[in-house]
């Protein structure tokens, strides 16, 4: 969901997140959906390139989370044309962390 996101606003409007370009947000979109991919359609979930994308999304889940409570004390600011950013700012927190919640549920997962 996030990884589309992110690549998405690259593309269209690079400057949403203020000091992210759109280069490292198609990075972070690309790498993040590799490691989806990785967890999701690999058969076999014991395998290196399996356990190697398991520490890439505790990399993401650890991200989000900081992004999550960066945006909701207003220490990240995005550049969104709205009249209540403040709004925009909770808003945007909540769904970090709800994404980092869905992140470390797939991390730590039995399999």
């Amino acid at each position: 969901m996030w990884a589309t996101t992110y690549i998405t606003v690259a593309f269209v409007a690079p400057t949403v997140g203020g000091a992210f370009n759109s280069t490292y947000m198609l990075l972070y979109g690309a790498v993040l959906i590799a490691c989806v991919a990785g967890q999701f359609l690999l058969k076999n979930k014991q395998s290196k390139l399996a356990k190697a994308s398991k520490i890439g999304l505790f990399a993401f889940a650890i991200a989000e989370t900081i992004g999550g409570v960066m945006s909701f004390t207003g220490a990240l600011l995005w550049n969104v044309p709205f009249a209540n950013t403040e709004v925009f700012q909770v808003s945007m927190a909540f769904m970090d962390l709800v994404s980092a919640t869905m992140l470390f549920y797939v991390v730590f997962e039995q399999d």
